[in-house]
């Protein structure tokens, strides 16, 4: 910083920075979960999905945070794209017309485990 001297430490929030990802994985590892017969179970959670309509922020910030992160770009809100697009830059493992589509398709994925 030119008055102090010193170099100014700073942490950016919000997407696409990693503390938000690590954030939801701590939160959502710490929850209890459904097994299969019904039974709550302890996590870890193994397999994470970020569902949204902005390439640049929520789509970039799961595919940066690692290979057990998932996204899925849905064209109701920012993306407009046509049903076969996929954003060059930060392209989606799944793009859905809507956010029920997108579920549908997070729901067999996690049944196909």
């Amino acid at each position: 910083h030119a008055l102090t001297g010193r170099v100014v430490e700073q942490t950016l929030y919000g997407k696409p920075h990693p503390v938000q990802y690590d954030f939801v994985e701590t939160l959502l590892s710490e929850l209890p979960v459904a097994a299969a017969n019904g039974e709550m179970v302890a996590g870890p959670v193994d397999r994470f999905y970020m569902v949204g309509d902005n390439p640049l922020t929520d789509l970039r910030g799961a595919n940066t945070a690692g290979p057990h992160w998932n996204s899925v770009l849905v064209r109701t809100g920012l993306w407009q794209g046509g049903p076969d697009d996929n954003d060059p830059t930060d392209p989606a493992d799944k793009v859905a017309e809507d956010v029920g589509e997108a579920v549908d398709w997070i729901m067999r994925q996690e049944h196909s485990k």
